[in-house]
This record gives C-alpha cells, structure tokens and sequence, in this order.
C-alpha cells in the first residue's frame, strides 16, 4: 500500500459548532482515513451556542488546530456569560472600529488573513500533497490566496454555497466591488473548485474568468443517522405533523405566506395539525412572529422548541407526516442541505421555491412537490392534498441526486488525487 497522503482543510465551520458546515466537514475528517487520505483541520474553537454532542464523533486520531480563535470571536462579536463589562466593551469598540473595513465578504476577514500568513510558513515548512478551504463565510478563501502565493501547494476551494448570491443586502458599491476582485482572484488562482450544485458548477463555468477545474460535490446524508432515524417508530392518533428544520430569514426563508395558507386548509379541511419549526432565528423572538400567529388562530398549531441536537431533529423529521423547505429568490443556484437528508428520509416533501437547483432536486424525487413560495393558493392545494392522504408506511430509497456524505467523501478523495497528481495503491 502506498504511502497516506496528506490534505490540509481549513474551515470556519466544524464542531462543536453547529449547522450543516460543521456536519460536512466532519464527514470528511471522519471518511477520508478510509481512502488513503490523512486530514489535518485548521479551524477556530468554540465560539458559543455549538452542539457538544459532535464533539464526541471527531475521530480520536484526528489533527484538529484551532487557530485565533480571540479573533475569530471579536469578529462575530461572541463572549462567555463570565466575560468581564470591560472586555465586552472593548470588543464592542474593536468592532465598531474595523467593521468598515472588513464588513465585506464578511467579519472572518481578519481571521483569514491571519491563518493565511501562518498556514503559508506551515505548508512551506511541512508540505500536504494539497490543501483545501470551505466557505461560507466566503473570506475564509483569502486564506488560499495568501497561502498559494507564498507555498508551492496545489488549492482545492469549496464553495458550500455560492459567492455571488450571497453577497449581503445595501453594501456599498465599492464594497461589492472589492468583494468581486476577491472572489475573482480566488476563482482563477484555485486548482480546482468544488460547486454544491450543478447549476452553480455552470454559473462559475461561464464566467468571463472562469476557474482551470469546476468538480460538483453537493451535500448529503449520514447513512447511519438516517437508517436509526428511519427506524423510529410512528405513533399513531396523532395530528398532521410538518416540520421545518433550521432558521427563517426575512427574504429568504420567510414562513409568512405558508402561514396564511396553512390556516386556511386547517379551516378548510378541518384536520388537526402541528407545524413543528426546530431552530433558531430572528423569527422566533420576533414578536411580531408571534402575533401573526394568534391573528390567524394558529396558537397551539405553531410550535417553536429552538435549537436541538442534529439526531433528535432527524427523529423528528422522520416522523413528520411533511417536512416543508422554503427556499427565496435569489437562491436558484443552491440547495439547503437539509434538503437532501429530507429526501433521504423519506416523508413527502413540500418545496416553497422558485426555479432552480431546489426545484430540480426536489422535482426528482416521487415524494417531491415544488409550488412558487408566494403562490398561496397552490399551497393551499398542496396542504389539503396532503391532509387528505393516508400516512405513508413505504420508505423509499434517496432519489438520484441524494448522495450520502460517505459517497460525495469518495467523490472529493478522487479530485484532491487528480489536483495533487498522486495516486493510491490498494
């Protein structure tokens, strides 16, 4: 067998913080050892508000750096409750201060500079045979030009989402365009670059400057969280229960609409239901939220638990009667990740979306249904054909386009091969 090779990864998002990032890139620390394949994670510490039960699954074996941290936590302004008023103040006038400067892609420029310059001296000093960075947040990639201009290193970039559509609401126009000579840069100098959809593999393809390497590797599953999930028994009597796992943005993820015509095919239909909304967000404190709510007499019908463990939601999805994805405009070119464990587990599936990747991925599923997230009356069809069906007992297999994590790992071990010109031996 021929000799491990080695992949640097650095990514703002890894546990114990939470939320899809994290979840993708433990996957790859927890399966590339599999494939000849040695990860050494450079990340931050914990920042607050994680999940400590994925710490626990970070392999033993696994080289994992937490690097400025203090900076990472100035930038996204997070302390501890025992945190002295002075330093909350002095963080507080930290921000106030380099905000104009680095409000553009986002707070983790600092930090990113910063790992760049020392990442640059660690791959000189004791090359991998490639290094990668994972965004959002998408100035973590400053990190790989910093880094590939001083290193002789190829540089696999990940883009968990895309760059363009991201870019943050009423920015300046010399903001923006500091943001695209970043983001062109990054693009052009990367040996290869990692789309999450095909449709955003196309976009960056098509590109005036367009990228040497476009490889699709999307987001997936867990086989094992799944199968357990999948084996949780149904109760019966119960009401119609919907499910919506994650946060709600303004724009974005917006329940408003759904709500109306959720209120409605209650009325209409006279079923009892439960909408279940696991997360956090501006949404939930909101009390405006609240109040529209008992407006359209849906108290004790909303249920807001906040943030969950990852496997306690997958539970909880499993058992749903529908799980609803909203996804806004704007956000053609990406897929929520929640999305493909949704199809993974097998209830049916309500997309609120326009066209687009989610709209393809959800189209090809039988238990899919895809209706414009401001056409309230076709929701209100959807809803009531749904009330109306019998509870399914049939689990079908993913639909094509829903990988596990371990299969898109095999997919991205075979690109850092190719990007590094190395082959393994079996």
């Amino acid at each position: 067998m021929s000799a491990r090779r080695d992949v640097v990864i650095v990514t703002f998002h890894f546990p114990p913080q939470r939320g899809a990032g994290s979840l993708r890139l433990l996957s790859f620390a927890r399966h590339l050892p599999e494939l000849g394949w040695r990860p050494r994670i450079v990340t931050v510490g914990d920042l607050g508000a994680g999940d400590p039960s994925l710490i626990d699954r970070i392999p033993a074996d696994a080289e994992v750096e937490r690097w400025f941290t203090p900076l990472a936590s100035w930038a996204y302004g997070k302390g501890s409750a025992e945190e002295s008023a002075s330093r909350r103040l002095a963080r507080s006038f930290v921000r106030r201060v380099l905000e104009p400067a680095t409000a553009y892609p986002d707070p983790a420029l600092l930090w990113s500079l910063a790992t760049g310059w020392r990442l640059a001296w660690r791959l000189r000093k004791d090359p991998p045979n490639v290094f990668m960075t994972s965004s959002p947040p998408h100035s973590l990639h400053a990190v790989g030009l910093v880094a590939s201009g001083i290193a002789d290193v190829p540089w696999v970039m990940d883009l968990r989402d895309p760059w363009e559509s991201n870019l943050p609401f009423g920015v300046s126009r010399l903001r923006q365009a500091a943001g695209s000579f970043l983001e062109g840069n990054a693009l052009s100098r990367a040996a290869c670059v990692l789309a999450n959809t095909a449709r955003l593999a196309r976009d960056l393809e098509s590109r005036p400057r367009p990228p040497r390497r476009v490889v699709v590797l999307p987001n997936g599953y867990d086989e094992d969280e799944i199968r357990r999930a999948r084996a949780e028994e149904r109760r019966a009597g119960e009401a119609i229960t919907i499910v919506h796992a994650g946060a709600l943005y303004a724009g974005q993820r917006d329940p408003l609409d759904f709500l109306e015509a959720l209120a409605q095919a209650r009325q209409e239909t006279g079923r009892r239901v439960r909408f279940i909304l696991p997360g956090e967000s501006s949404f939930h404190r909101n009390p405006a939220f609240a109040e529209r709510i008992r407006a359209l007499g849906l108290d004790g019908v909303v249920e807001c638990p906040g943030y969950l463990p990852h496997t306690q939601v997958l539970s909880m999805m499993a058992s749903a009667d529908l799980l609803l994805l909203i996804q806004g405009k704007g956000f053609h070119l990406q897929v929520p990740s929640k999305a493909y464990e949704y199809l993974a587990l097998g209830p049916p599936v309500l997309a609120l979306t326009s066209e687009g990747a989610t709209a393809d991925l959800v189209r090809g599923s039988p238990v899919g249904c895809v209706v414009h997230p401001t056409d309230r009356p076709g929701i209100v069809r959807a809803l009531t054909e749904a009330f109306g069906s019998q509870r399914r007992v049939d689990r079908p297999s993913p639909p094509p386009g829903v990988f596990s994590r371990q299969q898109i790992t095999a997919r991205l071990a075979a690109t850092l091969e190719e990007t590094s010109g190395t082959e393994h031996v079996y």
